[in-house]
């Protein structure tokens, strides 16, 4: 009866209690028994990637329903690159950025249709082409062309420059057929009408189309998805393959009729799949930071050291050892918090929710990325090994922070988006103690260090642009402001810890402890902030260094009942090191 109810708070807490209905048949997926075959080489790799995401299709009912719904979405970006990284790419940019965008905006002509069915049941695959050599987080100013030829009824799709050549995971030559979602500029004559979505058959399992050039890109370290450059010599395409369903019309005269009058907007509604992308990315973030930390967890429980006045010893029982791993453990229910609360809200707002996935993203990567390393190392040269899951992880973390957005970019303009926005209200934050300060007084502090640094960016802001451009004026302030954004994300992730534990029982207290390691570790970011504003007497990194410490010790026993709702084992990850 105790396994079930941690279980079923287990599932409140880490998937936002919706386990059973969109996580656990992917999960279930990855039991085959096709993850437990090795690659010989990067090329039956890529091609063993293929062959995984076939046999999880195959596995869950309703694949393409399951998917489809939001939810089921995460739930495939989440489980899928713990097992095998390039799934992620392979499975969440076809069926999210290809499949969605089709559903979204295709026209239901016919040939769409069938290309739709071949691509649903992963008879063919597919790539998402949107950034170009010379154009990656400008992708309004794209430069591949879609030329309208009235007579045929037709468009010729074409590179007109070596820099507009698309540089995409999932392109590569394969032995099936691919088709790719491909932005280009829509010309009639000489007129530009703006960037939108086409549908267009790069290969078949002879390889290259006529008219497309592919150029392997060759293997990333820890990845080895077929990305490649491609480029494209007046590949001709029919009308109906023009994705822009709710956005304009396009008569076969050659007239066009846009429904979305604003450029910029109808430009947003054609790509809006990329912020469905940012919160696959955020969703696979929390699932390898937890597998990091189970696998790291785990092993520090069963690897022997030797310890003063002690024959031997776990590496676990030393403080400095469990440190590393409570805090990577906190760092990863903060991601889970953030990553669930950000899908929840989404999932009601829909593409109103795009700062908050931008800002979810940048987050959950970059700490995603802190937690990997930490947990690599504790696992000693055990954790470079790809049979033990966390060196994989590495390339493919690293990778995800500029995937579906540079993450400076991104911060960027959200931190622009912020102060834009109605002032926060200041307020006397609580005095920071080394005992008695509660994870909620922690919280305030953070929102009065926000509230301050908002008035001060925002002052700075306006005086800057008395004197300068619009350009110049931001970037005088851009690297702070960066700031500003990071500790709104922080603000949101304490928020939902705290919500989140007052939900449960058995987990209340570690969740808690979690939420103060975190909340203390972002408040040493600003301790010159703490000293000036009186929130702390004096330099307050000694006494929440041994806050954390405390913490820590209290933690011991309760790391291993925290990640067993992880909803991991042995048997799943195939991991050596969780085995012994």
């Amino acid at each position: 009866m105790e396994a079930d109810a941690l279980a079923r708070e287990a599932d409140v807490i880490f998937f936002d209690g919706r386990f059973d209905q969109s996580h656990s048949p992917i999960k279930d997926a990855l039991l085959d028994g096709i993850f437990d075959v090795e690659p010989e080489n990067c090329n039956s790799r890529t091609e063993l990637t293929y062959r995984r995401a076939i046999a999880i299709r195959e596995s869950v009912g309703d694949f393409a329903g399951h998917v489809q719904e939001a939810h089921g979405l995460f739930a495939l970006a989440e489980w899928a690159p713990i097992l095998d990284v390039d799934l992620f790419s392979i499975l969440v940019v076809h069926y999210n950025l290809v499949i969605g965008t089709l559903n979204d905006i295709g026209s239901g002509d016919p040939e769409l249709e069938e290309v739709r069915k071949r691509l649903e049941t992963l008879e063919s695959f597919s790539a998402y082409m949107a950034t170009e050599v010379g154009y990656g987080n400008n992708l309004a100013a794209l430069r591949t062309e879609a030329r309208y030829d009235r007579r045929s009824r037709t468009f010729l799709i074409n590179t007109p420059e070596p820099a507009a050549r698309k540089f995409m995971s999932t392109a590569g030559p394969a032995p099936f057929s691919k088709s790719a979602i491909v932005l280009a500029r829509l010309f009639v004559d000489e007129q530009d009408h703006g960037v939108f979505p086409f549908l267009v058959d790069i290969s078949d399992e002879s390889g290259p189309r006529p008219g497309v050039a592919v150029e392997p890109a060759g293997a990333r370290p820890g990845q080895f998805t077929d990305m490649a450059t491609t480029s494209f010599k007046k590949v001709r395409i029919t009308k109906g393959r023009l994705l822009s369903e709710g956005l304009a019309k396009l008569t076969d005269e050659g007239a066009f009729q846009p429904i979305i009058k604003n450029p910029r907007a109808r430009f947003l509604r054609a790509a809006s799949r990329l912020v469905h992308g940012r919160l696959c990315v955020a969703s696979a973030a929390a699932g390898i930071s937890r597998a990091s930390v189970f696998i790291a967890a785990t092993y520090s429980e069963t690897r022997k050291t030797n310890a003063p006045g002690r024959t031997e010893t776990a590496v676990a029982d030393y403080l400095v050892h469990s440190r590393e791993i409570c805090t990577a453990l906190a760092r990863a229910v903060a991601v889970t918090a953030i990553v669930n609360k950000t899908r929840r809200e989404f999932s009601l707002q829909g593409e109103d929710a795009a700062l908050d996935a931008s800002l979810c993203k940048v987050f959950a990567t970059i700490e995603a990325w802190k937690i990997v390393t930490s947990c690599r190392e504790r696992c000693g040269a055990q954790g470079t090994l790809s049979a033990n899951r966390i060196a994989d992880y590495l390339p493919f973390i690293d990778a995800m922070r500029t995937a579906e957005g540079d993450n400076l970019v991104l911060l960027s303009g959200a931190a622009s988006q912020m102060l834009s926005k109605p002032p926060p209200a200041r307020a006397k934050p609580p005095t920071l103690t080394e005992v008695g300060t509660s994870f909620e007084e922690m919280k305030a502090i953070l929102e009065a260090r926000y509230a301050e640094l908002w008035h001060e960016l925002h002052e700075a802001h306006e005086l800057a642009r008395s004197d300068n451009g619009v350009f110049e004026a931001w970037n005088a302030v851009s690297t702070r402001a960066i700031g500003l954004g990071r500790l709104s994300a922080v603000i949101a992730a304490c928020t939902e810890m705290i919500e989140m534990a007052g939900r449960v029982e058995m987990l209340r207290e570690p969740v808690r402890l979690l939420g103060e390691i975190f909340a203390m570790s972002e408040i040493l970011e600003h301790q010159g902030w703490c000293v000036a504003e009186g929130v702390s007497p004096s330099d307050p990194a000694p006494g929440l260094g041994r806050r954390i410490d405390m913490s820590c010790l209290a933690l011991r026993q309760d790391v291993r009942m925290v990640v067993a709702g992880f909803g991991l084992s042995s048997d799943l990850l195939r991991a050596p090191i969780v085995r012994t």
